[in-house]
């Protein structure tokens, strides 16, 4: 089982990275030349993670940054994702990896359209467990009034979105009140520390369900050759019979090798790995590898809701790159179907643009078969990313075309 990602969210300047390196500095997971840096002033807890020293020069994160968070002999990487507009690209690829999701707060500046937008995108990513920090709380003029009013609001957001929402825990991550300890500087707050509603969060589990192997490449050591991949759902073992999709060709797992001579008898959900198959020739990049019994579904029409990157309007008509786990195609927008403002939570007529910021939902037509599943029920085989010549215009989730908004 691989360690649990938490994606860290939320406005510019809520106070991220400065959690982020407090709950590092309070549970011993610093290294000892980074503490005595923190403990001496050398190092601001807000740079603990920061990768390029441009980020110290202009005192903000820009880009999605990982720590490991060491506690009750767990192991949790921490991934910082900026909270700018103009970085909205960057906190997607943290928190695409994510399997919780922490959004701050300030306690002053209370909820805005960046974070009623960022709480969208976690719902979006179906990032199944989320907690909230109103940190700052110390600078709030009458601290448990302002907490109970931002409760009461991001409880109505969170219902209103379908968050999956937790813990929403009053903190200040620069003087550490209530984020590894108690203390007694909130006698009202009777709820978790930061620390303990990270620590309440459920480790990752792609164990269930049918078996999903991505093929990233075929490579050839002769005599054998084997399909490089990763075991998106479920679990594979030697003797496995399997079907590839697209096509429906029957092939046979004869080996799990580890190189340079070993084998394993199973290679579990999450794990990327190698196959030795009977009949190598008929798999590529693209394939997915599953029981003939349970297979993926494989198709040209994809209907997606989509959050538009920017920084130009997606249009109805357009061809862009469609890739999904180790699948690329070009795909036409046939329509779009649905259009909803991110930032005051409203729907807009649908019309024939996807404006930067926006969600909405569309169909689209592949030049050549898809494997997909419900971004429901299997998120490594639901989330994929439309491109232009120039990058990523937009990210989405795979829907059934039965569903509805």
């Amino acid at each position: 089982m691989r360690r649990l990602a938490v994606a860290f969210v939320g406005e510019v300047d809520h106070g991220k990275s400065t959690l982020i390196g407090r709950l590092l500095l309070e549970s011993g997971s610093l290294s000892l030349r980074k503490e005595e840096a923190v403990r001496s002033g050398a190092l601001d807890l807000a740079h603990v993670t920061d990768q390029l020293g441009r980020e110290q020069d202009e005192c903000c994160t820009v880009t999605a940054a990982q720590a490991f968070l060491r506690s009750g002999g767990r192991e949790i990487a921490l991934v910082d994702a900026p909270g700018h507009e103009e970085f909205i690209r960057s906190m997607l690829t943290g928190a695409s990896i994510a399997d919780a999701a922490v959004i701050l707060v300030d306690a002053a500046e209370g909820v805005r359209e960046e974070t009623r937008r960022h709480a969208l995108l976690v719902k979006l990513l179906r990032i199944p467990q989320a907690a909230v920090v109103v940190n700052k709380i110390d600078k709030a003029p009458s601290a448990e009034a302002a907490y109970a009013a931002l409760a009461r609001e991001i409880g109505a957001l969170a219902a209103e979105i379908g968050l999956p929402l937790g813990a929403v825990v009053p903190a200040s991550a620069r003087s550490g009140v209530m984020v590894a300890s108690r203390g007694g500087a909130l006698p009202w707050y009777a709820g978790p520390t930061v620390l303990e509603a990270i620590l309440a969060f459920k480790e990752p589990d792609a164990a269930g369900g049918p078996a999903r192997f991505s093929v990233q490449d075929v490579y050839d050591f002769t005599p054998r050759k084997v399909a490089a991949g990763r075991v998106e759902r479920g679990e594979l073992a030697a003797g496995d019979r399997l079907v590839v999709v697209p096509g429906g060709a029957a092939v046979t797992v004869e080996r799990i090798p580890v190189f340079p001579d070993g084998a394993l008898e199973r290679l579990p959900a999450g794990c990327a790995g190698a196959l030795e198959l009977d009949r190598p020739e008929r798999v590529r990049r693209g394939h997915v590898l599953a029981p003939a019994a349970d297979a993926p579904r494989a198709s040209r029409e994809v209907r997606g809701r989509v959050f538009c990157l920017g920084p130009q309007a997606l249009a109805a008509g357009a061809r862009y790159i469609f890739r999904l786990a180790t699948q690329d195609l070009r795909a036409r927008v046939a329509a779009i179907e649905e259009r909803f403002d991110t930032g005051v939570l409203a729907p807009r007529a649908p019309e024939g643009t996807l404006a930067p910021l926006e969600l909405g939902l569309l169909a689209l037509e592949l030049d050549g078969e898809c494997v997909t599943e419900d971004g429901n029920l299997s998120p490594a085989l639901g989330r994929f990313v439309l491109e232009d010549e120039a990058g990523p215009v937009a990210f989405g989730m795979v829907v059934p075309w039965r569903a509805s908004s």
